[in-house]
Order: structure tokens, then sequence, then C-alpha cells
């Protein structure tokens, strides 16, 4: 297995660190007061666009993922990674948005499809990994 600087291709610059920990603790209080302010129930008026936009880009996250693995890409490692953060998204809301019937349905979509896949695409990242700087992965396989 490479030493991890051996798999860094560009080097980051310093600030980018230090500004995403920083972005990330600013956003606590911003969470907190949605959590204070927020109410329980609200009428959207594109609610219907959202969810349709959303899963056009779950679609899209897939399409990429499995052309990306047809090509037998390193670049697939990021894009699984983006697909399950997206399906992790929609199970989320699925469950957090809905009652009754729709809550068991969420709940059993989550389950048996949302979840499951996410848990595949986060294990397609991790065994992929990245391209070491030759552009060849760890099995020695080309991206």
């Amino acid at each position: 297995m490479p030493n991890l600087p051996d798999l860094i291709a560009a080097p980051m610059p310093r600030w980018v660190a230090p500004l995403y920990f920083g972005l990330a603790f600013l956003l606590v209080p911003w969470i907190i007061y949605l959590g204070v302010v927020l109410p329980d129930h609200t009428t959207s008026r594109h609610w219907d666009v959202a969810w349709v936009g959303f899963d056009a880009f779950e679609f899209a996250a897939l399409v990429v993922t499995a052309w990306l693995a047809y090509r037998r890409s390193a670049w697939v490692a990021s894009s699984a990674a983006a697909t399950a953060a997206l399906l992790f998204i929609d199970a989320w809301f699925d469950i957090t948005t809905a009652s009754g019937w729709n809550l068991v349905q969420a709940i059993g979509s989550a389950v048996l499809l949302e979840l499951p896949l996410a848990a595949l695409s986060v294990w397609i990242a991790k065994a992929v990994g990245p391209p070491d700087r030759r552009g060849q992965r760890e099995d020695g396989l080309a991206s």
C-alpha cells in the first residue's frame, strides 16, 4: 500500500482546511437557530419541483457512477461517494417529511433500497480509492 503522501496528486493551499473548518463551525449557531424558529409544519409552493429535481440529481449520479465504473475510471470513487450522499439524504428527507402510510413506505424504501445502495456506493468509493500519482490504482488497474 502506498504511503499517504504518495496519493496526493496536487497539494491544497494551506487556507483550504481552516476555511472549511471555520465554515463548518459557523454553521452550528445557524442550525440551532433554525431548530428553534422553524415551524413544525409548512406548505411549500414548489414541493413537486424540489423532489423531482432531487431525484433527477440522483438519477444523474447513478448514471455517472455506472458510466465511470464501466470505463474502469478511478473517478468512480468520487462519483460513488456523491451518489451515497444523495441516497442518504433522500432517505433522511423521505422519512422525516412523511407521516402515516407514506412514512411506512419511506422507511421501507430507505431500508430496502436507498440505504443499501448508499452503503454499496460507499464500498465502491473505498474499494477503488484514489489513484496514485502515476494514474494507477492500488490494484494495478489503469484509471
